[in-house]
């Protein structure tokens, strides 16, 4: 049923080590279901002894919630991490938060980072940031450019953002 909620503008591919491999990249379709689902996953790897994964030795303390969604197709590359509005995926940090957080509460929150300070990020995450920095503990900002005149990495303007 999940899989016929989006059309084929929510899928992307994405490249992994074994080639591009077809994915969903959009707002879950029902957020009962993702809620769920991510309390059991944090669970399994929280490492607190109840619903663990058997054998763990290292439990996952930081949680990303997606990567870059403002990379929405629209870059030289032409990837696509995320489908849907800026709102939509305010409504999945916010539910990621809280459910996180309710499996863990030690466990710390990443905003999905912003893939560099250039205009097409800054205007996904300038309606939303106001609200989206109260459910995230760490915000973080990805950037592979690392010429002469970038040399901090965005991190400057990042932060004044």
């Amino acid at each position: 049923m999940g899989s016929r909620c989006h059309n084929d503008k929510y899928y992307s591919y994405i490249p992994m080590p074994e080639g591009k491999t077809k994915m969903k990249v959009g707002k879950p379709c029902n957020m009962t279901d993702y809620k769920n689902f991510l309390k059991v996953f944090v669970e399994r790897y929280d490492g607190d002894g109840l619903d663990d994964m058997p054998g763990l030795k290292y439990p996952v303390r930081y949680w990303e919630i997606m990567n870059e969604p403002g990379t929405q197709g629209k870059n030289p590359h032409d990837l696509k991490f995320f489908h849907g509005t800026p709102q939509d995926y305010l409504e999945i940090l916010k539910t990621s938060y809280f459910t996180i957080k309710e499996a863990d509460p030690n466990a710390k929150v990443l905003m999905g980072g912003m893939a560099g300070m250039f205009n097409e990020y800054i205007n996904f995450w300038e309606p939303i940031i106001d609200e989206a920095k109260q459910y995230f503990d760490i915000a973080n900002i990805h950037s592979i450019d690392t010429i002469e005149k970038r040399e901090d990495m965005f991190v400057l303007k990042f932060r004044r953002f």
